[in-house]
């Protein structure tokens, strides 16, 4: 366990973005505002200003009522746009 807390850094995506960025990835990242599993600002929005800072094209699109998970995600119009543009 303490050799896994001494490398969270390695293992944990928000702390290794930087090659997405340079790929020119974008991310839509969609969050329940009824999330209490996953804080938002500590994890969507935190990811979002890194990737931003790393010159990445990021976004977030927050959906009223959702808690973690559930089929709104996947019923998201912002969603439906994001995966059929360019």
């Amino acid at each position: 366990m303490e050799e896994l807390t001494r490398r969270a850094a390695e293992f944990n995506p928000i702390d290794n973005l930087a090659p997405l960025a340079k790929a020119g990835i974008k991310i839509l990242h969609i969050h329940g505002d009824k999330d209490d599993l996953v804080p938002m600002s500590a994890n969507s929005t935190e990811l979002v200003r890194r990737y931003r800072e790393l010159g990445g094209s990021a976004e977030i699109v927050i959906i009223p009522g959702l808690g973690h998970g559930g089929q709104e995600l996947y019923h998201s119009e912002p969603l439906l746009k994001f995966l059929l543009a360019e």
